[in-house]
């Protein structure tokens, strides 16, 4: 695993990855690392479902209407 000393942001996204750390796991507080870890990792995750649904999609109306080219 790489480790990196820090990255730069805007005070924006700054605030919301504090207040991420205090809401995103009722009960704990997360380091704002663990934060940006899981959103970067959620986001990874909804893009591949995405495409696997497409992709489910696009074969299930193929199958249903073999007309279809």
């Amino acid at each position: 695993m790489k480790r990196f000393k820090s990255i730069t942001v805007n005070e924006t996204t700054f605030d919301e990855v504090d207040r991420l750390s205090k809401t995103l796991l009722p009960g704990a507080k997360l380091s704002r690392a663990q934060v940006v870890a899981n959103c970067v990792k959620g986001s990874h995750e909804e893009i591949t479902n995405k495409k696997e649904d497409d992709h489910e999609e696009t074969n299930k109306r193929h199958t249903e209407d073999p007309q279809r080219t």
